[in-house]
C-alpha cells in the first residue's frame, strides 16, 4: 500500500511551513540522501504572485530547499512555464518569488526551453515520441512540487500533471493539438513520469484553488502538505479532499490501468 503523508499547515510562515514539509517527508517514509544533486520542480505555470495561488508558494519550495542542504544536496530549481517567449519564465520566477529562495539557498535557475531536449520512444502510451529536457535525466533525483487546483476538464491539476510542466511551454501547447482528448492528454502525462521518475511528490495545499488552474479561481484553505513517493496515490487523497472520486478524473482513471 502506498504511503500519503497529510501534515496539517494552517499558513504560509515559514517555520510553520518548514516543519510541515519537514513532518511530511518523515511520514511519507522517504528519506534523502546526501551529497546528490536534486532538481525541484514546482508548478510556476505564469508570472503570477504567491498572493494569488496559482503556483507553487515559495515557502514551500523554501522549506524543501533547506531540507536538502541539510543533506548536502546541490539543487536546481526547474520549470517552463505557460507562456514563456521573451523570457517570461525568467520573470515568472521574480514573480513567484523563486529567484530569491535560488539566492538563499544557492539553487540554479533553469528554464526548460533554455535546455537541450532529448527524444525517447520506448514504451510510450500516449504519443510515438517525446522530447524532454535532458537535465532531467541527468540529475540524481527530482523532487515534484504542485500545487492543488481544480482544472475544467481534467478536473484535477495535482502531482501527476505537474510534471507536465517540464515540457517547453509551446511543446506543451503542441501536444494539446496531437491529443484528441483529456484521455490521450492524461496517457502523456504518465509517459511523462516513467521517463522523468520523480523520486518524491510534495504538494502545496495549504491555500487551494478552486475554479482554477489559472487566477481567475477562488482561493480556499485547506491547510494541508500532502507528500507521497507515488504521485498518483497523492492525488487520490487530494481529489477526495476536494469532493472528487477517482474515477471521475481522466488522469487517474489512466493511471490505473497502469497501475
Amino acid at each position: 500500500m502506498e504511503t500519503v503523508a497529510a501534515v496539517e499547515c494552517q499558513s504560509y510562515n515559514e517555520e510553520e511551513v518548514y516543519l510541515a514539509v519537514k513532518k511530511a517527508i518523515e511520514q511519507s517514509g522517504f528519506m534523502i540522501p546526501e551529497n546528490i544533486t536534486v532538481l525541484i520542480k514546482p508548478n510556476i505555470m505564469t508570472q503570477n504572485r504567491p498572493n494569488q495561488h496559482t503556483v507553487t508558494h515559495y515557502t514551500v519550495v523554501s522549506a524543501l530547499c533547506q531540507i536538502l542542504k541539510e543533506q548536502k544536496c546541490r539543487i536546481i530549481i526547474g520549470e517552463s512555464s505557460a507562456f514563456y517567449q521573451n523570457g517570461l519564465t525568467r520573470k515568472a520566477f521574480v514573480m513567484s518569488g523563486m529567484d530569491k529562495v535560488a539566492e538563499k539557498f544557492d539553487a540554479k535557475l533553469i528554464a526548460f526551453e533554455e535546455e537541450p531536449l532529448i527524444r525517447s520512444e520506448r514504451n510510450l502510451k500516449g504519443l510515438t515520441e517525446i522530447y524532454v529536457p535532458g537535465i532531467l535525466l541527468a540529475v540524481d533525483m527530482v523532487i515534484n512540487v504542485g500545487k492543488l487546483k481544480t482544472h475544467g476538464s481534467l478536473r484535477l491539476a495535482g502531482a501527476i500533471k505537474n510534471i507536465y510542466g517540464c515540457l517547453p511551454g509551446g511543446y506543451k501547447q503542441k501536444i494539446h493539438r496531437l491529443t484528441k482528448n483529456e484521455f490521450e492528454l492524461s496517457d502523456v502525462f504518465i509517459d511523462l513520469h516513467h521517463l522523468i521518475k520523480p523520486s518524491l511528490s510534495i504538494m502545496d495545499a495549504i491555500v487551494s484553488l478552486d475554479g482554477g488552474p489559472t487566477a481567475l479561481g477562488r482561493p480556499v484553505r485547506t491547510s494541508r502538505i500532502f507528500a507521497s513517493t507515488n504521485a498518483a496515490a497523492l492525488d487520490v487523497i487530494a481529489a477526495r479532499m476536494i469532493g472528487y472520486q477517482p474515477e471521475e478524473l481522466p488522469i487517474l482513471i489512466e493511471a490505473k490501468k497502469e497501475a
